[in-house]
């Protein structure tokens, strides 16, 4: 009988593999097993991940949760450890799970549950928070409750560690963790501005905006609120909007760039979500680098590039705090353009972001329409449904980006779409939101192309709404509140149809050639 029933195995293995070759690929990747490398994650493509079961548990959060924490990386790869670093205020212990979940689209349920740790007590930390004279470096001082080492068996991606408290889950936390693997090129990598997350950040009552600020900020600490950080407002909806297309997509964060690697370096395109505001010196230098050999750009947000925090800490790129004084009066660097922490245009550095960009942030406080090209559509918005002149509404705001006039732009800069406006918070001066594409130069030019505007993202579907502060996403259970709106279902398709154009020219490799050969205007500096 054992015999028989090894033999029967076997055959059915063999008959598996037949048909896979044969063509059912579809069939079979949904029901394989994972592939694990021992050098990286498995060996799952985006749609084979995303055919998965999927669920809905990921979105519940916490306005004030019973346990809180922090990774002690932004990133890490499979194969390697990371530690995670819990807290309560509660008196008495609390068990809680952790709970791994990738998000993408899954069906639209937006996300998959790829694990469960056993239970853990977490207890009251001796100190709940330091605050470092002078600098206001805020920390949470907390022993490590758990150190995972991640499986092969994952899928790189980007995961949301939930913190489900055993008796009250509904109190829970979430921790956002990027998972990558350097052993797979890919056509893209969204790159998680982890940096513009931290400075917003008022985790303890300090950020970068608050009165007093910090002018050290630390990753040592859990994001306000519920965790998230700004990862569902500007990352999420371009995340789950490829995952749903099956794009050959991976991630990293701020941090990776900083430090540099070969699978940033290969890609075909880098991409940044919704707002990507705090650009430290390597990472602007590895974009100029890796765009000068041919490697495309996207921004899908606006105010971009802006301020110049400098790390703190140890050499080799991988930081932990980031200096923040902002103004030279009170900066001990203020006078030293190497660790100036100041904006890129001030004259101690003096390098505009729109020197890259071919625009930069002019103008917050927005709720404008979009006005598609005219006379000419272009291949941007070929094949979209938009008309020459039309008027998308909801596309233009918070904050928004224009050619500025008096400062250099790369030669040959497109103005693909643009609206000028008088600006509501800047003593009503003339400023404007546009669309630029910045061409490359040399054997095999690429191109860089900035939308200009940070909801551009939110466009992307209609479950995420936007108001006339800031766009965010829908989970179920939050109410439509007067003000808010789901975006336009025309919007949406166009948005949707240019964004798809966009990664379709910059997936394939160097896509200089598609910037030369638009019809686009010169922006004149």
């Amino acid at each position: 009988m054992t015999h028989y029933s090894g033999a029967y195995h076997r055959l059915i293995r063999v008959l598996v593999i037949a048909v896979c070759v044969a063509g059912l690929v579809v069939l079979c990747a949904s029901s394989r097993p994972a592939l694990s490398s021992p050098s990286g994650c498995a060996s799952r493509s985006v749609a084979e991940e995303n055919a998965l079961p999927g669920g809905t548990g990921w979105s519940t959060e916490a306005a004030v949760p019973l346990v809180q924490g922090y990774a002690t990386s932004t990133s890490v790869y499979c194969g390697r450890k990371i530690s995670f670093k819990l807290g309560t205020q509660n008196s008495r212990p609390v068990q809680v799970l952790l709970q791994a979940w990738r998000l993408g689209y899954y069906g639209g349920a937006g996300g998959r549950l790829v694990w469960v740790s056993s239970t853990l007590t977490v207890r009251r930390p001796l100190h709940w928070d330091v605050v470092a004279r002078g600098t206001h470096t805020l920390t949470a001082p907390w022993k490590t409750t758990l150190t995972l080492t991640i499986p092969h068996t994952w899928t790189q991606g980007v995961y949301a560690f939930r913190i489900v408290p055993v008796h009250a889950s509904s109190s829970a936390a979430v921790i956002p963790v990027v998972i990558r693997d350097p052993t797979q090129a890919t056509a893209f990598v969204h790159v998680l501005a982890v940096n513009t997350w931290q400075m917003y950040n008022s985790w303890g009552g300090w950020s970068a905006y608050t009165l007093p600020r910090t002018y050290v900020s630390s990753f040592d600490r859990p994001y306000q609120g519920a965790g998230w950080g700004d990862l569902l407002q500007y990352e999420y909806p371009l995340v789950r909007y490829m995952e749903r297309a099956g794009d050959n997509v991976s991630y990293a964060t701020d941090v990776d760039l900083n430090v540099g690697d070969a699978q940033l370096a290969s890609t075909h395109a880098l991409l940044f979500g919704g707002h990507s505001e705090y650009w430290t010196t390597q990472m602007r230098a590895h974009l100029e680098q890796y765009f000068a050999a041919g490697t495309n750009a996207v921004f899908f947000g606006g105010n971009n590039m802006f301020w110049r925090p400098v790390p703190v800490g140890p050499s080799g790129g991988a930081y932990r705090r980031l200096m923040i004084w902002r103004v030279p009066s009170i900066d001990p660097h203020a006078q030293n353009s190497q660790l100036a922490s100041e904006n890129w245009r001030s004259p101690i550095i003096n390098q505009p972001e729109q020197t890259t960009l071919g625009e930069q942030y002019g103008c917050d406080g927005v709720r404008m329409p979009l006005i598609v090209p005219s006379p000419s559509l272009g291949w941007m918005f070929q094949g979209t449904g938009a008309i020459p002149g039309q008027v998308l509404p909801g596309v233009n705001g918070y904050e928004v980006d224009y050619p500025n006039a008096g400062v250099s732009v790369p030669t040959g800069t497109q103005l693909v779409a643009e609206q000028t406006f008088a600006c509501p918070h800047r003593k009503q001066v003339t400023s404007g939101a546009a669309i630029t594409i910045v061409p490359g130069s040399g054997p095999q030019p690429a191109m860089l192309v900035d939308m200009g505007t940070e909801d551009w993202s939110c466009n992307l579907s209609d479950a995420c709404m936007t108001d006339f502060v800031t766009p965010y996403w829908l989970v179920p259970s939050a109410p439509i509140t007067p003000g808010v709106h789901r975006n336009d279902p025309v919007v949406e398709h166009v948005i949707q149809g240019a964004t798809r154009n966009v990664l379709n020219v910059v997936g394939a490799g160097p896509a200089g050639w598609q910037a030369t050969a638009s019809p686009y205007p010169l922006v004149q500096p």
